[in-house]
């Protein structure tokens, strides 16, 4: 017999480094295949769980129909073929009976009235009978009675004379601006006797050169009157390093205003690009009123703003000019009357 080596393992021998070795690599697979098996385990579990997930929140999940236009099928376990059945069910479905109305009841017929003989001749025609209205069912409508037509009276009333219509009665310029003055019955009938020009109530400008002041003049066909007027305007006006501006930075009252207007205009200041009209966008100004007959003092009355320029300062001033106004009414009834003013 061939002599056992010491270098070789007996079979069985786990002490034998060799096998030692062996076993231990053969383990390490073992729990390594074990760890990818149990790995690809629960990757596929957190799989399935995920997507069983998805799908019950998918079934769960309200469907909003906000947006659907047209008829919206909703099955609940219908079998397959359930919409086909019930449109055609639907289609040949035979329309409800129609109720019959109950049926007349029978009226008997009148009797017809036979006139005795006569005991004279010529015989007398016998009368026609006259039939017994049916009664009414229940179910019909209620008659209504018939109200007879009111005959058209002979002679048409008289219909009311037109009142008279709005009629331009004075039209103009001033310092840049237009005006319309429309009244009832014309020319012939109203006439503005004294107006103040609405320019000279406009607001005065803020701040002027120092060149203006020694521009006044004296008044029209008046000698050594430059002076005075200088002193009128300083009353309303201070002079500045810059030039001259409004005491206090405030409109003086309305007479005043008709005071330095003309000297500003003797002045060449541009009224047509006047100072209150500068970056604003005016719309016209309508005013109303009414003219009392010249029995009660031909008075303006019920003056009223219709349409503003958008600034009320600007609104005020045209009032004021109309409040002052004078007016004239040959008629012996109020009149009414629209201003407008045009910038």
């Amino acid at each position: 017999m061939t002599p056992l080596s010491a270098a070789a393992p007996l079979p069985g021998d786990t002490t034998h480094p060799g096998r030692r070795a062996w076993s231990r690599e053969a383990k390490l697979r073992h729990q390594d295949r074990q760890r990818a098996l149990t790995a690809v385990v629960v990757v596929f579990t957190v799989y399935s769980i995920s997507l069983l997930a998805i799908l019950v929140a998918g079934f769960l999940r309200p469907i909003e129909l906000t947006n659907i236009s047209g008829p919206v099928v909703i099955r609940l376990g219908h079998p397959e073929g359930a919409d086909e059945v019930n449109a055609v069910s639907e289609a040949v479905e035979p329309p409800p009976p129609a109720v019959e109305a109950p049926p007349e009841p029978e009226t008997p017929p009148p009797a017809e009235i036979t006139p005795p003989e006569p005991t004279t001749p010529p015989p007398t025609p016998q009368p026609t009978p006259v039939p017994v209205q049916p009664t009414t069912p229940v179910s019909a409508p209620p008659v209504r009675p018939v109200t007879p037509n009111t005959p058209a009276p002979t002679q048409p009333p008289t219909p009311p004379a037109p009142a008279p219509q709005p009629v331009v009665i004075a039209r103009g310029e001033e310092a840049g601006n237009s005006y319309d003055l429309m009244v009832e019955g014309g020319a012939g009938v109203v006439s503005a006797s004294g107006m103040i020009p609405i320019n000279l109530f406009m607001p005065l400008p803020y701040e002027l050169p120092l060149s203006l002041y020694e521009a006044i003049p004296d008044k029209l066909g008046l000698d050594n009157t430059a002076a005075e007027r200088r002193t009128t305007f300083t009353r309303v006006y201070e002079r500045t390093s810059l030039g001259w501006r409004l005491i206090n930075n405030q409109q003086p009252d309305y007479n005043s205003r008709i005071q330095l207007w003309p000297i500003l205009e003797d002045a060449h200041y541009d009224l047509a690009n006047a100072e209150y009209k500068m970056d604003k966008n005016l719309r016209p100004v309508v005013v109303v009123f009414s003219i009392l007959p010249a029995s009660q003092g031909a008075r303006l009355v019920d003056i009223s703003l219709r349409s503003s320029s958008g600034y009320s300062d600007i609104d005020e001033a045209v009032l004021e000019a109309l409040r002052r106004a004078s007016f004239s009414n040959n008629s012996d009834r109020r009149i009414s009357g629209t201003y407008t003013y045009r910038f």
